[in-house]
């Protein structure tokens, strides 16, 4: 499964093939430009972020994938996230927990 996060991400160019998301050839383009559409992959290599909490850990990556997302709006939508999946009790919880 990692080969074709992988491809989609072109960390690995496809062969043959191409990538298209939301209808728009993706095929090339750099991971950084790919991750700012939507798409993006999380290694699991968690240890720089363990003394985190879980709010920190969901801010960087509601921030990651937005264009001039503020600080504040990133928070915001990961509150709205959380309430959605029964998380919000959880936020302040170190994510290494």
């Amino acid at each position: 499964m990692s080969t074709v996060f992988n491809v989609i991400n072109c960390v690995h160019p496809p062969d043959p093939g191409r990538i298209l998301f939301k209808g728009e050839d993706i095929t090339g383009e750099p991971p950084y430009r790919i991750a700012r559409r939507g798409v993006a992959r999380a290694h699991q290599i968690v240890q720089p972020l363990a003394t985190m909490t879980v709010l920190e850990n969901c801010t960087v990556g509601a921030c990651f994938g937005q264009k001039n997302l503020p600080l504040g709006r990133a928070q915001d939508v990961v509150h709205e996230v959380a309430e959605i999946v029964g998380l919000t009790d959880r936020l302040l919880t170190p994510q290494g927990n």
